[in-house]
């Protein structure tokens, strides 16, 4: 699971998507 979120994260960095919605994840 947390290697399921580490790649979310990623992949939502990688979209560009701001430091709130990260924290969110």
């Amino acid at each position: 699971a947390k290697t399921s979120v580490q790649k979310l994260t990623k992949a939502t960095e990688d979209a560009g998507y701001p430091s709130s919605v990260k924290n969110r994840s």
